[in-house]
């Protein structure tokens, strides 16, 4: 039977309809897989969270253990970074409590002092006897904290007396601080002889 020549055309139309549509449908696969390229196990990149290397960088940090008690919110045995200062103990414990002497805390505690191994702190309450400025226990006696004391505070250390005090506290608002409790032999008038018989008494 002989197809007419319309019936042809139509036929050769559809067909090339079809094969038009089959290429177009393998465009497009190959331009999405060009857009999203795959990637081998070894180009994979990992990403760390910041709290997953925060806590990596924190692991690795050196610590410190500080004590500190009396009117405070939450008194107790606290580790810091090493490098912390007095305010960042404070801020750890909670801060003064109602009771603290505010007024003791504004004239004897220096909140930028570096903080020391071991150290420890006594926040009096308001109208409580008053006691020296300590920032550790060396043989079950308290030491003097050079970065704390007052003026009153120093001249409890032997062969310390009021001049010498004094000369201790210009030197440490001068220096922003005493470094090290050798930093001491710096002082005018303190020398080897006399640090010896103090370095069991006193720290940072």
């Amino acid at each position: 039977m002989e197809l007419s020549k319309e019936v042809v055309i139509e036929t050769i139309g559809r067909y090339w309809q079809k094969l038009i549509f089959v290429l177009g449908l393998g465009l497009v696969a190959v331009g999405i897989a060009s857009f999203f390229p795959s990637r081998s196990s070894s180009e994979v990149e990992i990403i760390t969270s910041p709290a997953e290397t925060a806590s990596g960088a924190e692991s690795r940090q050196t610590l410190i253990t500080v004590d500190i008690e009396g009117a405070v919110l939450k008194p107790g045995i606290y580790e810091l970074p090493e490098g912390s200062r007095v305010n960042d103990l404070l801020v750890a414990c909670r801060g003064l409590s109602a009771e603290a002497d505010r007024e003791w805390v504004a004239q004897n505690l220096n909140k930028a002092a570096m903080l020391s191994d071991g150290g420890k702190f006594y926040i009096p309450k308001i109208g409580e006897k008053q006691k020296p400025v300590v920032a550790g226990d060396v043989g079950g006696q308290q030491t003097v904290s050079l970065n704390q004391a007052t003026l009153t505070d120093l001249q409890t250390l032997p062969g310390i007396g009021p001049s010498f005090a004094q000369k201790i506290i210009d030197y440490r608002e001068a220096q922003g601080g005493f470094k090290s409790v050798e930093e001491l032999m710096a002082v005018p008038g303190i020398g080897a002889k006399t640090y010896a018989k103090l370095k069991d008494k006193i720290t940072l």
